[in-house]
């Protein structure tokens, strides 16, 4: 059972039925992660967030079923989260901009001793990321950022890369409201 608390901030269960397969193969569900940039064998994935929250079990679980290695922080700290990446040789990760802006408040010294060349693809998601700081994790890390927002009932998703972000970037304007026009 994953939970979710998105649309009212307080945790409900959310019930999925098992797919009738083998225990080995893929979930259904997670078919779409096959297809990502890099996905299979010689991934490494970071998961920076709890497993009973939706996305950082899908993620993990996919990696797993395409024969990919799972690195699981306990709790989130950013000096680890870098630690992980330059010690794993991570390649995909999943983060929400809090994680983002911690890690943006370390110090560029501290931040530029990690060799993150491994790092090809960061999903991030669950809230919206502020511009500046969007702008700022593109600049550190490069157009590897994957914005992503679904439901833990699965009834949708919805992505933009950072190439077609900064595309865009132009169009996005915070209303005084907090909702976005893009």
């Amino acid at each position: 059972m994953m939970y979710s608390s998105g649309s009212t901030g307080r945790p409900k269960g959310v019930r999925k039925p098992i797919p009738p397969i083998r225990f080995d193969d893929m979930d259904p569900r997670d078919t779409s992660f096959s297809r990502r940039p890099g996905a299979g064998p010689s991934m490494v994935h970071l998961c920076t967030s709890p497993l009973y929250h939706a996305a950082p079990y899908r993620n993990v679980s996919a990696t797993l079923a395409l024969g990919g290695t799972a690195v699981v922080m306990e709790d989130f700290e950013a000096m680890a989260a870098l630690r992980a990446i330059e010690q794993f040789g991570v390649t995909h990760s999943v983060w929400v901009p809090t994680m983002f802006h911690r890690l943006l408040s370390l110090d560029v010294g501290i931040r530029s001793q990690f060799d993150l060349s491994s790092h090809c693809v960061a999903f991030h998601g669950a809230a919206p990321c502020p511009v500046p700081t969007k702008e700022a994790m593109i600049a550190w890390w490069g157009p590897i950022l994957e914005e992503y927002y679904a439901g833990t009932e699965g009834i949708g998703a919805c992505a933009i890369s950072s190439r077609e972000w900064l595309a865009h970037k132009d169009r996005w304007a915070e209303r005084p409201t907090g909702s976005f026009i893009f």
